[in-house]
């Protein structure tokens, strides 16, 4: 049965569910304060730049917790309107002062999630400023932490600091050490999920709950009912009356899979411990009881970094990968001991998101199930979305078709129902989506762009120059725009109109984009008879190799060709056959040179 949290995240349409699955974990973590007057501040709206987009997970904690005050801080200005009890403000993450600020008029908070920028500094960072305003009893979540081992959000396999992933991990490690750090001696417990890490905050005067508190086990209450304890009594609190409780010694845990749960003491092997998570059902629960030595904080530490073992494989796919690790779904840490969640942990990575796994094919079953009869378009935009990317637009009809009769007007509705138009050629209805789309959102290059293709396709070049040219005296500096100038200026015979944006394209693309522009010049100058400029721009354009080198490989041998330089033609050519082989007209062109 889906939670009441996923069920909002699915009709508000926060990636936290679906893309993600955070939103059970979520739910575990946070239904003890959905019916209290609690503060929430949420580190990270969404939308990226637009002022327009964002805070669809803002909505979804203002409705899943009615009495609370909502806050979310962006480092982007926000335009959002999610009533009266959720305000959004403009700041960045790591910034003392901003936070400061909004702890003084909005907290203090009594949660706080970083949905914010990824960045492994900036989540170290802002855990250390933040948690320390965190009200006593209250929970701090680190969201998306797979960048710990992403580079380019400044991850690593090997954890370099400042990561996040290895930053918590170490936490982890010290807790219950006597550590006086105030990061690490607040902290009552922590729990790991799959791309996500919650700390629990002590609360003043009182003894932590310990392994006793968790409720790991409430999940899956009902289906306890065998409780294995090696060499130790069942400690208090932690079984259930309808358990059969069994103690036995260490020697006897060989056997199939036919416990809820197994107790062991902390100062165990690594042998020890794999032999009792054998022994689990699935779900079921490890419980350590005490204080684990240093190898088997070591152990510990491995199995809370390779939670993320599916973020792991996507950046390193020869990354070694311990068998555990997909079988254990979170690792508790507590004073007293630590607990190990046994259960299916495979959810794939959103950066390769696979709606054929089993976990995720549930996830859109449930999400079906639910917009079925919803009218919220930011749910049915995501996931229409989300079927889109996953099994092509045509997939997406019937779900466009609704957010159209609903009267839609979001940015990724006209998005999608214009890319479904294109592709279905209904250019009439897509210039009209386009059209509305622009008036909604008039300074959207993206629209002007779609808008001049879909007049390019109807025969009106003309038009689509027009479209453009306006687009371009409001965003000068917009690479797409030239470039369909250039394509623009090609269907109207404007060879010097076409250099002319294709020179400015190549001038403001970074390295990795000038290849196209300065295949598009190269051609363009052919034509022109401008022949010692064509064959600089080609080979400026192969000297990166990108989708666009057979096309400049190809140009760049006519060129030759005319010269007289057969042997560099035919060099060229093969090039370009050799980069494209699906494209016969290379491969041709190479043979009529062969003679």
């Amino acid at each position: 049965m889906i939670d009441p949290l996923s069920v909002l995240a699915i009709q508000h349409g926060t990636d936290k569910f679906g893309y993600h699955d955070y939103t059970p974990n979520y739910h575990k973590l946070f239904a003890r304060f959905r019916d209290r007057p609690i503060k929430v501040l949420e580190l990270g709206v969404g939308g990226y730049a637009d002022e327009d987009r964002g805070g669809q997970s803002l909505a979804t904690w203002r409705d899943y917790f009615p009495l609370a005050q909502i806050t979310g801080i962006d480092i982007q200005k926000k335009r959002l309107d999610l009533g009266e009890r959720v305000q959004v403000l403009q700041g960045s993450q790591i910034d003392p002062e901003f936070l400061a600020h909004v702890v003084a008029t909005r907290g203090p908070f009594d949660l706080i999630i970083d949905d914010g920028s990824h960045r492994n500094e900036h989540v170290v960072k802002s855990y250390g400023l933040l948690f320390p305003t965190l009200v006593p009893g209250g929970i701090y979540v680190a969201e998306d932490v797979q960048t710990s081992f992403i580079p380019r959000f400044g991850g690593s396999l090997t954890l370099d600091a400042p990561n996040s992933v290895g930053y918590f991990a170490g936490i982890m490690t010290r807790l219950g050490s006597g550590d006086t750090d105030p990061l690490v001696a607040n902290v009552s417990a922590m729990e790991r999920f799959h791309n996500m890490v919650a700390l629990h905050k002590a609360e003043t005067g009182k003894p932590s709950g310990g392994l006793a508190a968790s409720n790991a086990f409430d999940m899956h209450a009902n289906q306890i009912r065998s409780i294995l304890t090696v060499d130790l009594d069942l400690p208090k609190g932690l079984g259930r009356d309808e358990a059969q409780t069994t103690r036995c010694a260490a020697n006897t845990l060989a056997g199939e899979p036919d416990q809820d749960i197994v107790v062991l003491r902390a100062d165990i092997s690594a042998d020890t411990l794999r032999a009792g998570f054998a022994r689990l059902r699935s779900p079921g629960f490890l419980c350590l009881i005490g204080a684990p030595d240093a190898a088997m904080l070591a152990e510990i530490h491995d199995r809370f970094v390779q939670v993320d073992h599916r973020e792991i494989i996507v950046q390193f796919p020869k990354a070694p990968i311990d068998p555990m690790a997909a079988e254990i779904y979170a690792v508790e840490r507590h004073r007293d001991g630590i607990i190990l969640t046994k259960a299916p942990n495979d959810y794939p990575s959103n950066f390769a998101f696979d709606a054929t796994q089993p976990q995720a094919k549930a996830a859109l079953a449930e999400m079906e199930l639910v917009l079925r009869d919803s009218d919220i378009e930011n749910g049915l935009v995501q996931y229409a979305n989300i079927l889109t990317l996953t099994g092509g637009r045509e997939t997406a009809r019937p779900w466009l078709d609704k957010l159209t009769a609903l009267g839609a007007t979001s940015r990724v509705y006209f998005q999608l129902a214009t890319g479904l138009a294109q592709r279905e050629r209904r250019l009439t209805d897509a210039e009209a989506l386009c059209r509305a789309a622009l008036v909604t959102f008039p300074d959207d290059t993206g629209f002007s762009l779609s808008l001049a293709m879909v007049l390019m396709s109807q025969g009106r070049a003309e038009d689509a120059l027009v479209v453009a040219e306006q687009a371009l005296a409001v965003h000068p500096r917009d690479i797409n725009l030239h470039i369909q100038m250039t394509r623009i200026a090609e269907k109207l015979a404007l060879p010097e109109l076409g250099i002319k944006h294709a020179k400015q394209a190549i001038a403001m693309a970074p390295a990795p984009r000038k290849p196209q522009p300065q295949t598009i010049l190269g051609e363009f100058l052919t034509k022109t008879g401008q022949i010692d400029e064509a064959e600089k721009a080609l080979r400026d354009a192969v000297s990166i190799q990108t989708r666009f080198a057979p096309k400049a490989f190809r140009a760049l041998s006519g060129i030759l060709k005319t010269r007289g330089d057969q042997a560099g033609a035919l060099e060229a050519a093969m090039q370009a056959a050799t980069l494209a082989p699906e494209t016969k007209e290379y491969s041709d062109w190479a043979d009529t040179l062969r003679g």
